[in-house]
């Protein structure tokens, strides 16, 4: 599966998280609070608060604005 990106319209660090993983060729879907009702009670389970952005792959969850600290490593996201 791949990884996620929870963001929220309006959301300047969502922006700058989803501009940056887009930049680094890091391949995610984009699920919207606001649009995907599911989305919100999904990062509520994972990380037990709703906030964004939140990236998710497999075992990792990073939040905020440690997301621009994600680089591409070969095939494995840190």
């Amino acid at each position: 599966m791949k990884p996620v990106l929870y963001t929220i319209d309006g959301c300047v660090n969502c922006n700058k998280a989803k501009q940056h993983l887009i930049e680094n060729n890091i391949p995610f879907i984009e699920k919207n609070l606001f649009t995907d009702s599911r989305a919100a009670l999904e990062v509520k389970e994972l990380i037990g608060e709703v906030v964004t952005p939140v990236f998710i792959n497999g075992p990792v969850i990073v939040k905020g604005s440690d997301i621009l600290m994600i680089e591409k490593k070969g095939d494995n996201h840190e």
